[in-house]
């Protein structure tokens, strides 16, 4: 008899962010500056993962952003304070767990 098991991965989240001019990663962004977000989740990037479904919750609204690569599209803060991201991947078997992190932003 044999026995099935299933390994659940979670996605990672590079700490901090990235600016989008330079692409060097920043622990704390800027309001009025592009950044963008990258998982770095080796054994589900690219061609594994299908799609990346990034959520960050500004305060009232919610960005939304569903790609097929391992980075966000760009977005910039109007606002400074402490914003919960989520990221979630969909691979053949399906959506992994979300994984959750602070962007913090002044």
């Amino acid at each position: 008899m044999t026995t099935n098991t299933t390994q659940v991965i979670r996605p990672d989240i590079a700490s901090g962010v990235y600016e989008l001019a330079t692409h060097q990663a920043v622990g704390v962004a800027q309001v009025g500056i592009p950044y963008y977000f990258v998982s770095t989740t080796p054994s589900i990037a690219p061609p594994y993962a299908l799609e990346y479904q990034w959520e960050l919750d500004m305060g009232g609204f919610t960005w939304n952003f569903l790609g097929q690569t391992t980075e966000s599209n760009p977005i910039t803060f109007s606002s400074a304070g402490s914003f919960s991201l989520r990221l979630m991947i969909r691979m053949a078997c399906g959506w992994s767990p979300w994984t959750t992190t602070t962007i913090y932003v002044q």
